[in-house]
């Protein structure tokens, strides 16, 4: 079984869950003696820093997988040649952007060769992410052959989503699985909220900012919010300065510290030394910050725009409204815990990891099973 990925970026590259996702994937794909080759671009890549040779096929735990130069993103023509190439040779061709360029310009080739295609829109497709004619465009066109791919959603609420856009299409649902170290808490290691992601406006962050200002607790019991990523783009470079203004007026400047990007170790050492994640978004396909921080033994408060209504099930954390006065209670209830209770979570948090989201252990996994079914076809 062969199975392409034409993606837009990939690990090493760590901007994005996607990156890292599609890298525990594709090395599982391996193991599981499947044939995977990953056409991707240089974009946010330091292939200097990491000894990768650009436009050069290379063989290794992801399988085979060519890294090409690309001065222009909307015109990826090294990437679209590659692609092109292994669409004949290949039996699956699996997307993970709806409306990147590599996507847009070779699915109708995968269609019409009658290969495997499977989309994965990433939460592409919900309604405030469609803010584009543009998008409306792509969107449309997929219409006129839904029935020859196959949608990937990982919550059942994009699978809903996805559904009523393409009602004649076939949709799954799969997690967004890990595999990452993963650590047990033995005591606490601190009263610090964080959260980790890229700054952007989705993710309402002002909210858990203000709900800092409203917790009782927090400033009670020593704790600081600390907030760990960067922009992306100028807007959200903006919305960053609109953050750190609010700080300020909240006077909150020794409660909340912005700490720029963290990567590796340190950032599952961040994880296990927080006391609670917070991820305040508006809405998420997933949430792969979540999983890495339960990863980590750190429960989690999630928005009621996230599909993760699993925390409170499973006693690994908080599934509530975002507003600041909300995210505020809540993070005053978590902080109000005894020790004992605390770490009775933490154990409930690490566990939903190993029993759900892990990739090798998950009793959900069934990506080989997906693919194996557009073989025997």
């Amino acid at each position: 079984m062969k199975i392409l990925f034409p993606l837009g970026m990939f690990y090493p590259t760590t901007v994005g869950g996607p990156s890292s996702t599609l890298y525990w994937h594709t090395c599982y794909l391996k193991k599981q003696s499947v044939e995977t080759y990953i056409v991707t671009t240089d974009l946010k890549l330091d292939w200097k820093k990491h000894n990768i040779p650009l436009n050069t096929w290379i063989d290794n735990e992801t399988g085979k997988v060519i890294y090409c130069r690309t001065k222009i993103q909307a015109f990826p023509f090294r990437a679209l040649a590659k692609t092109i190439s292994k669409i004949f040779m290949v039996d699956i061709v699996h997307y993970s952007s709806a409306y990147y360029y590599l996507t847009v310009y070779t699915i109708l080739l995968s269609i019409l060769l009658k290969k495997g295609v499977v989309l994965s829109p990433r939460g592409e497709f919900f309604p405030n992410a469609i803010d584009s004619t543009k998008k409306k465009v792509v969107i449309k066109l997929y219409k006129f052959f839904q029935k020859k791919i196959t949608f990937h959603t990982t919550s059942e609420e994009e699978r809903e989503i996805v559904s009523n856009l393409f009602p004649l299409a076939k949709v799954l649902i799969q997690p967004n699985f890990v595999d990452i170290p993963t650590r047990r808490k033995k005591y606490v290691n601190s009263k610090n909220v964080v959260f980790l992601g890229i700054i952007y406006q989705v993710k309402k962050i002002e909210n858990l900012i203000k709900a800092i200002s409203i917790s009782k607790k927090i400033h009670s019991d020593g704790g600081k919010l600390l907030i760990a990523g960067k922009p992306l783009v100028e807007r959200d470079f903006l919305y960053q300065a609109r953050l750190e203004q609010l700080v300020e007026e909240l006077n909150l400047q020794e409660k909340v510290e912005f700490i720029g990007e963290i990567f590796g170790k340190e950032k599952e050492d961040f994880l296990n030394d927080a006391y609670i994640l917070v991820l305040p978004s508006e809405s998420e396909n997933f949430g792969n910050v979540v999983v890495e921080a339960l990863s980590q033994s750190t429960p989690v408060i999630a928005s009621k725009g996230t599909p993760w209504k699993i925390l409170e099930e499973e006693n690994a954390g908080w599934w509530k409204d975002n507003d600041p006065i909300t995210i505020g209670n809540t993070i005053d209830e978590a902080l109000s815990l005894s020790d004992e209770k605390y770490l009775e979570m933490c154990d409930k948090s690490y566990e939903l990891v190993r029993k759900k989201y892990n990739i090798n252990t998950s009793e959900d996994n069934h990506w080989v099973g997906i693919y194996e079914k557009f073989i025997r076809k």
